[in-house]
């Protein structure tokens, strides 16, 4: 009797695995102007995007999304800032303020 469970888990786990992997190759076929081989590292984000959505539903991709944001938002601050700094150093704003 446990090698039928053991049977019927070992199944599932492979009708899950196999369209998976078939839909992440896909995906990354998609993304490299359809290479027929893409790289290793697009298919295991694909997969690991999956896994994220599977695990934790949008509030865990949403997660991850914040986290991978997080260094861009700090150099869109230090920009704003280098911003303001040069226009207020900058010899035409100084000349029409006087």
């Amino acid at each position: 009797m446990k090698f039928a469970v053991d049977s019927y888990a070992d199944c599932h786990c492979d009708i899950f695995i196999t369209p998976a992997d078939s839909a992440t190759f896909v995906l990354g076929m998609q993304i490299t102007d359809d290479t027929l081989n893409p790289p290793n590292l697009v298919t295991i984000t694909w997969g690991l995007t999956a896994i994220v959505i599977y695990t934790g539903g949008t509030q865990g991709l949403q997660n991850a999304l914040m986290i991978a944001a997080l260094p861009f938002s700090v150099v869109i601050m230090l920009t704003g800032t280098s911003l303001f700094t040069a226009a207020a150093t900058d010899p035409l704003t100084k000349k029409n303020r006087r």
